[in-house]
């Protein structure tokens, strides 16, 4: 059984916004100690993370710091994205899902570029027309076993 599968919705809600909570802290130490992305994720790795999430807003700063070496598995969710995140070479398990028509309209070009190269790389891309905000229990339904 994994762990959401007796989850109700009001326990998903919590699961996630401890998630949240957790790269909040994690954003608030990279902010106080001025050391940037790549210490907060050396910290992430240490703890022996295997897999990490990115939903919009923070799916732009996971790829900010994106590093195939550091984690087995990255989850970007209907992320935000720049063009100079687009131009990142995305190998590995990464999954990309996307499908909001609101971030298509803004981020269709930077996605464009993005999917090839999830693919390419050997992740998993979805398209799924979807409200944004059911993104992260969509995400953490299925993948459940992979987080």
């Amino acid at each position: 059984m994994g762990l959401f599968s007796n989850a109700n919705d009001n326990q998903t809600a919590a699961l996630f916004l401890l998630a949240l909570w957790a790269v909040y802290l994690v954003g608030m130490n990279m902010h106080l100690n001025n050391k940037g992305h790549s210490d907060a994720m050396d910290e992430l790795n240490r703890e022996r993370i295997s897999s990490i999430s990115g939903f919009s807003a923070g799916g732009s700063q996971l790829m900010n710091s994106y590093d195939p070496s550091k984690f087995e598995r990255v989850f970007l969710i209907d992320p935000a994205s720049t063009t100079a995140q687009s131009m990142k070479d995305y190998e590995g398990e990464v999954v990309f899902l996307y499908g909001w028509d609101v971030h298509e309209d803004v981020y269709g070009k930077e996605y464009s570029e993005i999917i090839p190269e999830v693919k390419e790389g050997g992740g998993i891309v979805e398209n799924i027309d979807m409200n944004h905000y059911k993104f992260p229990k969509y995400t953490f339904s299925k993948y459940q076993n992979q987080l």
